[in-house]
Formats: C-alpha cells, structure tokens, sequence
C-alpha cells in the first residue's frame, strides 16, 4: 500500500503478507529524506529480481520536480524493503511515476514496467508512458516512450491496465488511458507485447 501524504508528504510504501502476517516498511534515507515527493501515488508488484519472487513499485511523482519511481525487495530478516532499482522522470512537472503497470511484455517470465507521466508537456499535458524491459535481476531498461497521438490536454498515460494476450498471441497486452484527450471525450489506446517488449504501432 502507498501513503503519499506520510511525513509531509514525503510519503511511503508498506507492505503486509496476509499469508503469514509478515510487514515491511521502508527505512531507505536515501528515498524518503525528501518533503513533498509523494511516494507510494501510485503502487504495483511484479517479479523484477526473479520469476519466484514479488517485488514492490513505488511512484513519486513530485520527487526532484520530475518524478521518480523506485523498485523494492522485500528482506524478510530485517522486515525492510531495500531498493533495487530507480528511475526519473524527464521534465519537471510531469507526474513521472503517478500510474504504473506490471506486465510480462516479452514473456520471459519477469515482469516489465510502464511508467505513466500524463501531464507530460510540450504544449500542454498531452502525456507520456515510458516503457522499461526487464534484463534479470532488477535490471531494467528504457525500451521507448508512448505518446498515444500526441493530443492537446489529453493527460494520456494517467491510467493504465494489463489486459492478459487478447490477440491471442502469445504476448500479453497493455491499455492505457488518455481521458482528456478530444476536449474530454477521452479515448483508450491498446498496445501489443511482443518478443522485444511492446509494439510501438497502437489500436484503439
């Protein structure tokens, strides 16, 4: 669970295993040293060290003034979450980190990360998603960025779903909301994975 509004704002991320009633909790300096970051905005799990094991994602979308997104193992012997991975957003102002998705684009077996900045901006807030490839062991890395059309306010990337392999082939899917775009109107657009990650071509 994310408490973006923790510590003035600083926010979190806690974790609690209903399976054996273990609890985690981060005490990185590093990540939450920081006022108004507003970590754990948004939150999703996948398996980005290994195929066996659950990590946690965290998005802060105010950290720095461009967003960041932080990945965390869960230590069972110290009942922390330790950092494994971050990422940055690309322009202040963004909302780099405020919708994430796990998926296995590429279905290897390790789970990919989109990360959504819908108030992205060259005109004004028509969005953005970078899309980053697992390479094993809490590595990933920036395949490309999603920009749906490009539209005027559309805020596209402000949410975003996996959607199972409804092409039936052999990828799993994403779709990803642009819910202003069309002077609100709003409009979906469906992504196809694939053995590289994701197909940059769209359907609507």
């Amino acid at each position: 669970m994310g408490a973006p509004g923790s510590y003035y704002w600083t926010g979190t991320v806690k974790v609690l295993n209903l399976t054996d009633n273990t609890y985690y909790k981060l005490n990185d300096d590093a990540v939450i040293a920081r006022r108004y970051t507003y970590l754990g905005y948004a939150v999703t799990a996948g398996h980005f060290s290994q195929p066996t094991t659950t990590d946690i994602v965290g998005g802060a979308p105010q950290d720095g003034g461009i967003g960041k997104v932080y990945i965390f193992r869960t230590d069972r012997r110290s009942g922390s979450l330790i950092k494994i991975f971050q990422a940055s957003g690309k322009k202040m102002g963004s909302y780099f980190g405020s919708s994430l998705c796990a998926v296995d684009l590429n279905s290897d077996g390790l789970s990919d990360l989109l990360v959504g900045a819908p108030m992205f901006s060259e005109i004004r807030d028509e969005g953005q998603v970078t899309v980053y490839i697992n390479r094993g062991n809490g590595v990933l890395e920036e395949q490309l960025i999603l920009d749906g059309d490009g539209a005027y306010n559309a805020h596209f990337g402000e949410s975003m779903a996996a959607l199972g392999d409804i092409d039936d082939d052999g990828f799993p899917d994403v779709a990803i909301g642009a819910p202003k775009e069309d002077n609100y109107v709003g409009a979906v657009y469906i992504y196809h994975g694939d053995a590289n990650g994701i197909v940059p071509q769209y359907s609507m």
